[in-house]
């Protein structure tokens, strides 16, 4: 007992002699001992003094041993009772341990024999002690982690609670923009048409050729910005979709090659389209929104290219089911590259790579856009660069090849009055008419430059084209002064589906 710290212990016995006896035999020990000549005596010096271990006869007159025994397990739970009995009641010894003593001391036993039991008392209290400690430590760590809890779910809950008032003011936004787009458009694309009818005039142009110019330009660039948000709300809107439809692919890609080299021979670069031997003819897709990427990467790589040159490679692979196709598209160009920390960025909405020579202009969603279109489609955009060495963009979509030229949409007639709504039903089954009539007939040579002139959003252009027809008699006559009548109304976007209508339907 010499490596257990000293403890105060109590003997209870209703026998002065025995408690003058233990108190003899216990003098060496380091423990302090205190006697109680009653249960009583015992409960009231436990009230106010810390007792650690009690030793009690259990036959003594007013309250037993039994009695006590009760009181400290409900009062005092962690002081363990020992039992001092005789040698011939060991039958109380066990009913007492049955009751939640620990122990028992016979009161014949020897120096050695009761040092042992008390020596098994102080084990045991100092286990109970060190449960009763590691429990309260629990409890107070319990307290202190049920407020970092009750905390984290009020923070939650505000989160949540911010969260969805975020939402609803997005959602209020990108639906207010979306519905915006004709309010936007109609007007801008007033300006800008009604500019170049006035640059079409010798005599305004001699005097006012430099604000007109100037009105032309802020107009024109007015309207790529507002087409870029607009377009962005509606991909964020999920008001998108992609169409399935048969189309030309070296045509389209044609189309789209003959718009770049303007803009490329302008800056002095080079431009050169590499196309796959295995390429299909036809191919069912939206020629709309590849149109759209493309021309934008094309248009990003004239644009961030001083000197050299740009490449649009086109490359066609099978996957394992025969009607899933794949086509590749690969824009890469000379240009001032993009540096490793922007590559991830330039993805993101309205970032914009700065260079000291070249100037920076649009919304910064371009390649936002892009991205959300080829995932529409089925792809991802992939972005390799060397900076001051060149870009590339690769992305590719699933298409199903077409083995001859499609038939004629049995819709015709419903999309046409969608498409091109005009003044009146007489009008309507005119055009419809029309529309039947040029089925039947080769379409113009020129219909690539009438589609390159809307791409561009050339009002006058659109209108010298329609007046090369306007005079004659038969229905390419008549498609002149259609495509006329939508240029005089500045129906830019209908002139578009209309031709791309003509060509699919060819």
């Amino acid at each position: 007992m010499h490596n257990i710290m000293p403890l105060s212990i109590m003997f209870v016995d209703d026998d002065p002699v025995f408690l003058s006896i233990l108190q003899l035999s216990l003098s060496d020990l380091k423990h302090t001992f205190i006697f109680a000549n009653s249960a009583q005596e015992a409960l009231d010096t436990m009230a106010h003094q810390e007792i650690h271990i009690v030793v009690t006869d259990i036959h003594m007159p007013v309250m037993d041993g039994f009695a006590l025994l009760g009181i400290v397990k409900e009062k005092y739970p962690y002081i363990p009772v020992v039992a001092l009995t005789s040698d011939d009641d060991l039958t109380s010894a066990v009913k007492f341990m049955q009751l939640g003593g620990i122990n028992y001391i016979k009161k014949s036993s020897d120096q050695d024999e009761l040092e042992m039991a008390l020596n098994s008392a102080v084990q045991r209290w100092c286990l109970l002690n060190e449960l009763r400690m590691t429990n309260q430590e629990l409890t107070q760590k319990n307290k202190v982690l049920e407020r970092i809890i009750q905390q984290k779910r009020e923070t939650h809950r505000r989160l949540l609670k911010a969260k969805k008032h975020a939402e609803a003011a997005n959602n209020a936004k990108k639906e207010f923009l979306a519905q915006m787009s004709h309010e936007f458009k109609t007007p801008l694309n007033g300006i800008t048409g009604y500019v170049q009818i006035l640059r079409n005039d010798s005599d305004l142009m001699t005097r006012y050729q430099k604000p007109l110019d100037m009105i032309y330009q802020c107009s024109d660039h007015l309207i790529t910005l507002v087409d870029d948000i607009l377009y962005f709300s509606s991909i964020e809107s999920n008001k998108i979709e992609i169409s399935n439809e048969a189309f030309n692919l070296s045509a389209f890609i044609e189309r789209v090659s003959e718009i770049t080299k303007i803009h490329a021979s302008e800056k002095k670069l080079v431009f050169c389209v590499e196309l796959d031997d295995m390429l299909p003819k036809w191919i069912n897709s939206d020629p709309k929104r590849l149109r759209q990427i493309l021309l934008h990467l094309l248009g990003n790589a004239v644009k961030f290219t001083i000197q050299g040159e740009i490449k649009l490679s086109v490359s066609s692979g099978k996957t394992t089911v025969a009607e899933n196709d794949w086509l590749c598209f690969t824009v890469s160009d000379t240009g001032i590259g993009i540096a490793p920390e922007h590559r991830n960025a330039v993805f993101l909405p309205f970032f914009q790579i700065k260079h000291e020579s070249l100037a920076t202009n649009g919304t910064g969603l371009g390649l936002a856009i892009c991205q959300r279109l080829v995932q529409l489609m089925g792809g991802e955009l992939v972005l390799n660069s060397d900076t001051g060495k060149g870009s590339s963009f690769s992305f590719c979509i699933k298409h199903s090849s077409c083995e001859k030229t499609p038939s004629i949409s049995q819709n015709a007639d419903e999309k046409t009055h969608q498409l091109c709504p005009l003044q009146n039903a007489d009008e309507n089954m005119a055009n419809q008419s029309l529309l039947d009539s040029l089925k039947q007939i080769p379409l113009p040579e020129n219909i690539e430059i009438l589609q390159n002139l809307v791409l561009e959003g050339d009002i006058m252009g659109i209108k010298e084209w329609s007046e090369e027809f306007m005079h004659m008699d038969d229905n390419y006559g008549r498609l002149g002064k259609w495509v006329f009548q939508l240029a005089e109304q500045f129906q830019i976007s209908e002139i578009e589906q209309l031709v791309d209508q003509l060509i699919s339907n060819a």
